[in-house]
């Protein structure tokens, strides 16, 4: 979605830089910035007073992303449900849908800018990746947006981007979760220790939720002196989202979706 937002940008004559906190972990993400040959600047090696304005996408809130506090954002463009009283940008897009990359998408297509292949097929792996495959939260505009970018998308590339190779780290995180693993009700939780990359506990998660028998998964482990939490579920009678801003809310940040969530508590709290 950043990248599309870089091209929108730019159709108007505006330069734009996508700068990402953190480590790049998740392995289809790794493939994303190495296929595309992103230039993507990490926030500790730029300054961001040398910026006039600035721009969050897929996140609304200073809670989850490396801008500072005392920088309030320009433009938000989020498709999670997010309180209007936490979000503070002079433009704000809070569009509840399936994915961030379906606002993205029309905001190109309804500005004619043009979408080459390599960016609509971006765009098809961020909507498959937070809808689950159509399974979750989707909505018409999803679906005419996702058939928009098919008809445009490198075809080759997307293989690739949908069979990315797994890091060594991630399968070793993956062992300390099924090792670690606790099951009752249907409720499974785990404990996977200190991990290099938070992106590993999501993907552990979505690899428990397949086990037989289990119905929610909550995988958690300690990354750059915080607890952090990815949770999955199959109730339709839990939110998630709902469920981890309630418990962890006061002493920490999340949120999510019903199926799909997260938290990130300091060691401090």
């Amino acid at each position: 979605s950043g990248v599309a937002l870089k091209r929108y940008a730019k159709a108007f004559g505006i330069d734009a830089d996508i700068i990402y906190d953190g480590s790049i972990g998740h392995q289809q993400n790794r493939a994303l910035v190495n296929l595309l040959d992103l230039n993507l600047l990490r926030a500790e090696d730029v300054k961001l007073n040398n910026y006039t304005a600035f721009a969050l996408v897929d996140v609304a809130t200073h809670a989850n992303c490396a801008l500072p506090k005392d920088i309030l954002p320009t433009i938000v463009i989020d498709h999670h449900p997010v309180p209007s009283s936490e979000v503070h940008a002079r433009y704000q897009d809070i569009t509840i849908v399936g994915s961030t990359s379906t606002l993205l998408t029309n905001y190109l297509r309804y500005a004619a800018v043009e979408i080459d292949g390599a960016t609509a097929a971006a765009l098809v792996i961020g909507t498959l990746t937070d809808t689950m495959n159509f399974t979750r939260g989707t909505t018409p505009t999803d679906f005419d947006a996702f058939e928009h970018l098919m008809k445009l998308a490198d075809v080759e590339l997307l293989g690739k981007l949908q069979s990315p190779a797994i890091s060594p780290e991630a399968l070793d995180v993956l062992a300390r979760a099924i090792k670690g693993s606790k099951l009752n009700g249907g409720y499974l939780i785990t404990n996977v220790g200190e991990v290099d990359d938070r992106d590993t506990l999501p993907q552990a998660a979505d690899f428990l939720l397949k086990r037989e028998g289990v119905q929610t998964v909550l995988v958690y482990g300690i990354w750059n002196n915080s607890v952090c939490a990815s949770a999955r579920t199959n109730d339709i009678a839990i939110h998630l989202g709902q469920a981890l801003r309630q418990a962890f809310g006061e002493i920490g940040s999340a949120g999510g979706h019903a199926r799909m969530a997260g938290a990130m508590i300091p060691l401090k709290a």
